[in-house]
């Protein structure tokens, strides 16, 4: 007589052996689970085990586990973890890449530091000691101890002073943003007309846009009641790439870790030397 193998004589863990019980109940063989039968009992027993060890098999290995928050992302909504079967969840993946909604795990902007919408269309002596007194750099010559400056620049002749103005110190980006790597102004006749911050990463144009508190587009895109809600030193936004040539990497989820995002509070529009049309006969 030939042993049983191993496998078919190992004795099943008490959870299988009572759901192996309830089988024989429920099929009409109430002797399998008769003290007076235990020999039959065990080999029912272990039997019943080995086959739930093949049904289950295939369907773990046919499941994955899909973690809705990110470990490393605290600031999402806490999700449960869910047991999904792969076509779901590739289906849910690919939903998220066409539509270019952010991910679940995509990556979190930190939220701005100072209220960049005020900075617009200030003069350079008042910036200078707003400078001064926020960030601790004084510009050696438009700080808090200027008096009776006088901008006497044009487009057309004097063109050195009517573009003059402080600059934003590279070290001071962080305290405006944790990601900004440089805030540049743009000053025409003693105003500042542009304020653009240049972030590290690619980020999502509408996170940008919620996070610096802008309008949802460009102002030549929004309705004429949105137009009119905008502040009345601020005449248009932009979230631009400059490392990026593809049009709808703003509709993407963000990549914190390639490219740049640099976001533009506008004033008022460029007047230069072909607006005031210099040198053109009288």
């Amino acid at each position: 007589m030939n042993p049983r193998p191993a496998a078919a004589t190992a004795r099943p863990d008490a959870a299988t052996a009572a759901l192996a019980d309830r089988l024989a109940l429920r099929s009409g063989v109430p002797a399998l689970r008769s003290a007076r039968t235990p020999a039959r009992r065990l080999r029912f027993q272990t039997k019943t085990a080995a086959s739930l060890r093949d049904w289950q098999a295939p369907r773990r290995r046919r499941a994955i586990r899909i973690d809705a928050q990110s470990p490393q992302d605290h600031s999402a909504p806490s999700i449960p973890m869910t047991l999904l079967s792969k076509p779901i969840a590739a289906t849910l993946l690919s939903i998220a890449a066409m539509t270019g909604a952010p991910s679940a795990r995509s990556a979190e902007l930190p939220p701005l530091s100072i209220d960049l919408s005020k900075w617009p269309r200030m003069t350079s002596t008042q910036f200078g000691c707003y400078m001064e007194k926020t960030f601790g750099h004084r510009d050696p010559r438009f700080n808090c101890a200027t008096k009776h400056y006088k901008n006497d620049g044009d487009p057309c002749r004097n063109t050195e002073p009517y573009y003059e103005g402080p600059a934003f110190p590279d070290r001071a980006a962080r305290k405006v943003h944790p990601l900004a790597t440089r805030v540049e102004l743009d000053w025409e006749h003693e105003e500042l007309r542009d304020v653009t911050v240049t972030l590290k990463g690619t980020w999502n144009e509408a996170q940008v846009r919620k996070v610096f508190r802008l309008p949802r587009t460009d102002s030549f895109r929004l309705s004429d009641a949105e137009r009119e809600a905008l502040p009345e030193h601020l005449m248009d936004t932009s979230v631009q790439y400059p490392l990026s040539n593809d049009d709808a990497v703003g509709k993407r989820a963000s990549d914190p870790a390639r490219g740049v995002t640099s976001v533009s509070f506008i004033g008022f529009e460029h007047m230069g030397a072909a607006d005031f049309e210099c040198g053109e006969p009288g």
